[in-house]
């Protein structure tokens, strides 16, 4: 009769405390490795998102104000920070036509910055937000109704805009936007990971500057 081998030799056995301990040290290693390179690349595509959304908005802002005939106006909304919400940032952003009674007519939806996402508020880097003083809302938004403020320019109906030909601090006119828990980079002011909107004020070319 033939024996039947039994389906575990004798010397198999499981994995020792010492073993499981250095199997979960290398998973935490490989973790800290790898959390932090998932969180920058998805700032980097939540940056990218809403630099080409906001490129968009001004754009379209710009090619209605020609076709329609009419100023449109590109509002920036200061708002609570989703992430800390006893702080404002400039997160929102809505365009209007100007209609020839001087109502405004929205042009879009209002549209927010992706969480982590932020406006940075340097007169050296966004010139279109730091320039103007802020407004009273009367036109309601989701989330805000109209407790909050903003600033505004305007694109006028042969493209150009209402912007002065440079601002007073200098430089050009311009938003910046970054990721609020990215590191500083080399330049002062700036997060190593940025997208900057300049605004040609004579011509009314929107360009998206990115490091």
């Amino acid at each position: 009769m033939k024996a039947i081998t039994p389906p575990y030799s004798a010397s198999a056995r499981g994995f020792s405390l010492m073993e499981l301990l250095v199997v979960v040290g290398i998973m935490a290693i490989l973790a800290a490795v790898a959390i932090p390179a998932m969180t920058s690349n998805n700032n980097a595509a939540n940056l990218t998102s809403a630099a080409q959304r906001l490129a968009d908005e001004m754009r379209l802002a710009q090619q209605t104000a020609t076709t329609r005939n009419l100023p449109v106006e590109v509002r920036f909304y200061l708002l609570p920070d989703p992430t800390n919400t006893s702080a404002k940032i400039y997160r929102g952003f809505q365009s209007f036509l100007v209609n020839d009674d001087s109502t405004y007519q929205p042009l879009t939806k209002a549209s927010f910055l992706p969480t982590g996402i932020t406006t940075n508020t340097s007169a050296a880097y966004s010139t279109l937000i730091t320039e103007f003083t802020p407004l009273t809302s009367t036109f309601s938004v989701p989330t805000a109704g109209t407790t909050y403020q903003y600033v505004a320019f305007q694109f006028r109906s042969d493209g150009s805009t209402n912007l002065a030909s440079a601002p007073n601090a200098g430089g050009s006119w311009c938003v910046t936007l970054e990721p609020q828990r990215e590191k500083e980079g080399s330049t002062p002011g700036l997060k190593a990971n940025f997208a900057t909107l300049q605004i040609d004020p004579l011509i009314g070319r929107v360009k998206v500057i990115r490091p």
